[in-house]
């Protein structure tokens, strides 16, 4: 079995890392070197298994400023091409950790659903609930799969939007309206459809996966994860929107009483996301303030990294390899 030394703490104190799923594996590192090594000890674990390594299958990725590395890694007899981003468990993950190139994968693969059931959203023999139903099944939970971990800009709400309105109004058609015919305003079609929008759908789980976190046990991974601080000197520039930042901004528009009681006891939690989910529209102010929701965070800065994002915050120099 191929094994790491280093076996406390997270990749922000670690030299080499490894994150596995199945066949899926990421090997992460802060330095070439011991990057070369952890690979060679993995390939040779595998070799005794009697496992191959797919060479044309595995890329390999820095995270950093410099630009003199070459564009491909020759390691031992393997050679890896050098890549910007790339898949790992459905979701795309890139070197500058911009979230928004995940988004528009998402927004893509989204359309490449929808044009495939274009037929039945067409035909006049299926129903619109069951068209509607076809929506929720098939299509969103391939438009924001991850949603949880996404830090999103008001570009990328509005680009969610307009995937969404596209199809619901390709569903529930348009309207006569003083003898004219005219298409649905955003508010008539989500009282259609019964459901809340994508956008206020990604926040409630961004806020339900906060919940989850914060109430593992210390020896969880994403909470090691987030307790953990990346450390050095960020780059003078307009700082990146953070998914701490919308975290907070969403549960600040909750009424939320002794946050921290009420985050730690489940079934209050998802009461009270449970209430927000009735409201229609984007996560709607229920009253409270920004200094109750404070109490949530000023112990350790739960909220850094999450889920399937946490290998993607090597912004100091790393080097990753996936194969």
């Amino acid at each position: 079995m191929f094994e790491i030394k280093e076996t406390g703490g997270t990749i922000f104190f670690k030299t080499v890392q490894i994150l596995a799923y199945a066949d899926d594996i990421d090997l992460m590192a802060r330095t070439i070197p011991g990057h070369n090594e952890a690979f060679l000890n993995l390939e040779k674990s595998a070799r005794n298994m009697g496992l191959v390594i797919n060479q044309e299958e595995t890329v390999y990725m820095y995270s950093g400023k410099d630009t003199t590395l070459h564009q491909e890694l020759a390691i031992g007899n393997y050679m890896f091409k050098r890549v910007d981003n790339f898949k790992y468990l459905g979701t795309m993950v890139n070197k500058m950790s911009n979230r928004s190139v995940e988004v528009n994968a998402r927004l893509v693969m989204a359309n490449r659903a929808y044009y495939g059931l274009q037929n039945h959203m067409k035909s006049r023999i299926i129903s619109r609930n069951i068209k509607t139903l076809l929506y929720k099944t098939l299509i969103r939970p391939v438009l924001t799969y991850g949603a949880e971990t996404w830090v999103v800009s008001k570009h990328d709400e509005h680009c969610l939007s307009i995937s969404e309105h596209k199809i619901l109004r390709r569903i529930y058609g348009p309207v006569t309206d003083g003898g004219r015919w005219r298409i649905r305003t955003n508010q008539e079609l989500y009282q259609l459809c019964g459901e809340n929008d994508s956008v206020k759908f990604c926040k409630l789980s961004r806020l339900r996966w906060a919940g989850h976190v914060i109430r593992q046990g210390d020896d969880d991974l994403s909470r090691r994860a987030l307790l953990s601080e990346p450390g050095g000197k960020g780059h003078r520039r307009r700082p990146r929107l953070r998914w701490e930042d919308g975290v907070k901004e969403d549960a600040a528009k909750l009424r939320c009483r002794n946050c921290i009681v009420v985050i730690l006891n489940w079934e209050g939690w998802r009461k009270l996301l449970k209430e927000a989910e009735a409201h229609p529209g984007a996560v709607v102010p229920l009253g409270g303030g920004e200094r109750e929701i404070k109490e949530v965070f000023q112990f350790g800065q739960y909220i850094r990294v999450t889920k399937l994002t946490c290998f993607t915050v090597f912004a100091c120099g790393s080097t990753l390899l996936s194969l």
